[in-house]
């Protein structure tokens, strides 16, 4: 069983490979993780396919038909390259462990520089990142807004209206 900080760096590993697809890093990016899983070149196979594995998951990142799908696929996307890299650590002896953290590592911190200098940003569950401008509006008692949490549509109660003057 993995320690705590091994299953953190898989999940970080994970969120790495979203992070880095469409990137300049990514081409080396891909390179490094097919290292790792090949083994420095002792398993070409697996290396090979863990190469075609990071190139449909490119092609289904950036063919995403919108931001919904693209979120979904990048969810599972990290979702599965993190037991991937659970599965990785755990089956490896200790002193190649060593050196396979050491570079998932490096690999992790290029794609979160290769992020940020793309103009990478994050927003958490239910959140949105909006370059340039958003216009919002509502006309007419109506409500807009990017995303909404519960929302009553009515009238609103407001003062009395005053009866006829008594005089």
């Amino acid at each position: 069983m993995l320690s705590e900080s091994l299953t953190a760096l898989a999940a970080m590993g994970g969120s790495a490979v979203v992070q880095a697809v469409g990137t300049d890093a990514w081409a080396s990016f891909r390179v490094g993780v097919g290292r790792l899983f090949g083994r420095g070149g002792a398993d070409e196979q697996a290396a090979r396919v863990t190469l075609e594995r990071l190139d449909r998951v490119a092609v289904a990142l950036e063919n995403a038909p919108d931001a919904t799908d693209a979120e979904r696929v990048g969810a599972e996307t990290a979702s599965a390259w993190r037991t991937r890299f659970e599965d990785l650590l755990d089956g490896l002896p200790e002193h190649e462990r060593r050196a396979v953290e050491t570079e998932l590592r490096e690999l992790v911190e290029a794609a979160r520089r290769a992020g940020a200098a793309a103009g990478g940003h994050s927003a958490g569950h239910h959140g949105a990142v909006v370059r340039g401008d958003l216009n919002i509006t509502a006309e007419g008692g109506s409500a807009a807004a990017f995303g909404m949490g519960d929302v009553h549509l009515g009238a609103a109660p407001g003062p009395s209206v005053p009866g006829p003057l008594e005089g």
